[in-house]
This record gives structure tokens, C-alpha cells and sequence, in this order.
């Protein structure tokens, strides 16, 4: 059940800017070369779990045209934080209006 944050959280588009200074295509390739290097299948996963998402980022990055996440298809973000969600839902309509006009896959829950 999504709860009311406080300060910077209850701020989504604050704490993304605060925050958007990283590269998410590098953090999400590297937790895919860790995943396929630590499992036991040693392949690139197919749906991924983001907890304590925030906007999501990490999801949408992996549901992107980028063909280095190609296998991934779904992705669900969690987060306690309600105005976040809502953040995070617009910030997926808006992501996956713009990657359908190029033909990209996947399914995301938050």
C-alpha cells in the first residue's frame, strides 16, 4: 500500500532531477552483466524487480530499444512512496508513447 512521503520523496520530479545526473543505461548493464555472469543460466533475464523504484528509471532503461536488454519483456517497480508512483506511472505512459512510435517490446507494473 503506497504511503504519503515527506520531504525530497514526496517531490518526484525534484528527487529525479536531484538524481538524474547518472547514467541508467550503465547501471542497468551492469546489473545485467551481473546476472548473467551469477546465475545459473548465464543468460541476459527476462523480467526484472525494481524495489524501492523511485521513477523507475532503472525499469524503463530496461524495457528500452536498447538492444543490449533486448531479452527483457517485463519489469515491476515498487515503491512505498504514492507520489512516486504516480510519478513514476507518468513518467512509463509518456516513456512508452514515445518507444511504441519505434516498435520497442516489454510490459511494466508499478
Amino acid at each position: 500500500v503506497p504511503i504519503a512521503a515527506t520531504g525530497i520523496y514526496s517531490k518526484p520530479s525534484l528527487y529525479d532531477l536531484a538524481f538524474g545526473y547518472r547514467s541508467y543505461e550503465d547501471e542497468v548493464a551492469f546489473l545485467v552483466q551481473a546476472h548473467k555472469t551469477n546465475s545459473l543460466s548465464h543468460s541476459v533475464p527476462k523480467a526484472i524487480l525494481e524495489l524501492a523504484a523511485g521513477p523507475a528509471r532503472h525499469s524503463l532503461t530496461a524495457l528500452s530499444c536498447n538492444e543490449n536488454f533486448s531479452s527483457i519483456t517485463h519489469a515491476t517497480a515498487v515503491d512505498l512512496s504514492s507520489d512516486m508512483k504516480d510519478y513514476a506511472l507518468h513518467l512509463a505512459t509518456s516513456h512508452y508513447s514515445r518507444e511504441a512510435r519505434n516498435n520497442c517490446r516489454g510490459s511494466v507494473n508499478i
